[in-house]
């Protein structure tokens, strides 16, 4: 049976039965209509959405006042400048909180993907190095190709240069790519050769759109005339044969 109460009796009441304790209600307790009954055993409530009061109302609590004069004006405006400057520098680029990001998230995110679908298992078997194109104080760079899966080559092709010129790459050799070897027994090249493939994975997260496709690394098995066992290679996707010189000659550059 349904009883109409008061205002005042009935937002005492339906508070308690609606799981509330405190007497300071957020529900104005004027066109208000709270109907109590006893089905089930259960005390309930219905209200409608007008009756929330903002928050704004509640500025007449001791506690939010006291807070809120514990602070002066200078106070309040240098806590929300501090809070601004904190934000900007956690947040700008290069910045803290990016790098936190994806040094946390991101890079054993993609560490995971990566190994979850093969593409870091990357061997010396699967490419066929052709020709060097240069050399530095820590790595020399060839150009080679991806070799089809379940195909093999013989050792002594991968220096053959006239093989390399003769090469079809429209059909079987198609994918080619870019092998950077890092120098063994120089100071520091190896240090730098591992900067080196985390920077180029950490660009390819970040800006994958301003650099070659950077496909990962592997490490030589066996010693020849062209790998060194122990050794690391670093892999790229070929992206054309233009260079800087061609890109600035271009009007739409940058």
């Amino acid at each position: 049976m349904a009883s109409l109460l008061s205002p005042a009796t009935t937002a005492a009441v339906a508070f308690h039965s609606c799981g509330f304790s405190t007497t300071h209600s957020p529900f104005s307790s004027q066109n208000s209509l709270f109907l109590l009954s006893r089905r089930s055993g259960m005390m309930r409530c219905s209200f409608s959405p007008q009756d929330i009061v903002p928050l704004d109302s509640l500025s007449h609590l001791p506690a939010v006042l006291e807070f809120q004069n514990s602070f002066s004006d200078s106070q309040k405006w240098g806590f929300f400048a501090s809070a601004g400057l904190v934000w900007f520098y956690l947040t700008a680029r290069p910045g803290v909180l990016i790098g936190a990001i994806d040094a946390y998230l991101l890079a054993p995110l993609q560490l995971a993907l990566d190994t979850l679908f093969g593409t870091r298992r990357l061997k010396r078997s699967d490419f066929l190095v052709t020709e060097k194109l240069g050399e530095g104080s820590f790595g020399v760079v060839y150009a080679g190709v991806l070799l089809p899966k379940n195909s093999t080559v013989n050792d002594d092709v991968r220096v053959s240069k006239a093989r390399a010129k003769a090469m079809d790459f429209t059909g079987e050799f198609k994918q080619r790519v870019i092998l950077k070897k890092v120098k063994l027994g120089v100071r520091g090249a190896e240090e730098f050769g591992d900067y080196e493939e985390w920077f180029n994975y950490r660009l390819s997260r970040a800006a994958p759109e301003t650099c070659a496709e950077f496909l990962g690394s592997f490490v030589a098995d066996k010693t020849n005339t062209m790998f060194t066992k122990g050794g690391k290679w670093l892999v790229w996707r070929f992206e054309g044969d233009r260079d800087l010189a061609d890109y600035m000659k271009d009007r739409s550059f940058p």
